[in-house]
């Protein structure tokens, strides 16, 4: 939509987070979406760049100017067998390597063949992350961090490179809004049931990406855990296709590696694959229980079976809150 929008507001500055793999049947692949972002990144603009997302960075040679926000290595970074595919160099199409990974698909990069590469340091960059102290820096002033997960480092970063660039708002007037900062609906919540917590991450599930990002989540946490997985059927409109493929470009292990009591896969249609993809990264089968359906009831049935009480959950939204009715005593 980029194009109909330029069309009508033709903007002298973008940000650009990131082009990863998405919803295939809305928007095709990465290298697509690059050059529909073509028709409209043009000589006048000011681009704000995600220092290493390599699609991103990608467009730097086309704008006036370019501006990059990234974040350094941290406690949860993390890397990558080379048994995982990695992405083609959006410049010379070589394979590209990373140094570690941030977020997938997001961290310190770079291309052997051509030399494009993420910058060592970029202009605005989250660093110091102090996970203990949920604080960080950027321009050596301290942050106060509302959100620890990865992802949203990335946001702070892109966000106070606007601030400063686009509204003239200093990185030290910017921190004050930190201390206060809530985001609604976010992508982690938490629901109490009897003497279990249910720690809901919300994902499209549509890319490998955000499901990584969970995976990452559930394997920091190195206490006793229950793993429900409700991976579906993406059938928001025609044609309809199961994204158990994207499960195949995530890294399992240290999930499996993280002290899992018991995994559950639910479900129609998709629970089985799920299973499959469990066993392939060394789970036992009788450590699985699958279930083809999302019947809230057994759902419920099976957390209550569970020895720990620390469970994390990946489902739809709308199963989801039919979870919350259920504990809250509504219709189920």
């Amino acid at each position: 939509y980029l194009p109909l929008i330029y069309a009508q507001l033709p903007a002298e500055n973008m940000l650009i987070t990131n082009l990863q793999k998405d919803q295939v049947q809305r928007n095709g692949d990465p290298d697509f979406i690059i050059r529909k972002l073509k028709e409209v990144v043009n000589p006048r603009m000011t681009l704000i760049l995600n220092n290493e997302e390599p699609r991103s960075r990608f467009f730097e040679e086309i704008a006036r100017r370019s501006i990059y926000y990234g974040v350094s290595r941290h406690d949860e970074s993390f890397n990558k067998g080379a048994d995982y595919p990695t992405q083609a160099c959006p410049k010379c199409h070589h394979d590209m390597s990373f140094d570690y990974y941030n977020v997938d698909s997001i961290g310190a990069f770079h291309c052997d063949f051509c030399g494009f590469a993420s910058k060592s340091t970029p202009d605005y960059e989250v660093t110091d992350l102090n996970f203990a102290e949920k604080s960080f820096k950027l321009k050596n002033v301290v942050f106060h961090m509302p959100y620890d997960l990865p992802f949203m480092f990335y946001n702070y970063a892109g966000a106070l490179a606007v601030c400063e660039e686009i509204c003239g708002i200093a990185p030290a007037a910017a921190a004050k809004s930190f201390e206060n900062f809530k985001n609604i609906g976010g992508r982690f919540e938490i629901l109490t049931y009897k003497n279990k917590t249910i720690k809901y991450m919300r994902i499209k599930q549509e890319n490998p990406d955000t499901l990584q990002s969970a995976l990452n989540i559930m394997a920091s946490d190195s206490s006793e855990k229950m793993v429900a997985l409700g991976l579906y059927v993406v059938n928001d409109f025609v044609p309809h296709y199961i994204n158990t493929f994207y499960a195949f470009d995530c890294d399992f292990k240290p999930v499996v590696e993280s002290n899992v009591e018991r995994y559950l896969c639910f479900s129609e249609h998709v629970s089985y694959d799920t299973a499959n993809r469990l066993i392939y990264d060394g789970v036992a089968k009788e450590a699985i229980t699958i279930m083809d359906s999302d019947d809230i009831n057994e759902i419920f049935a099976e957390i209550d079976k569970a020895g720990t009480d620390n469970i994390y959950l990946i489902t739809w939204i709308s199963t989801f809150e039919k979870m919350k009715k259920f504990i809250e005593g509504g219709q189920n």
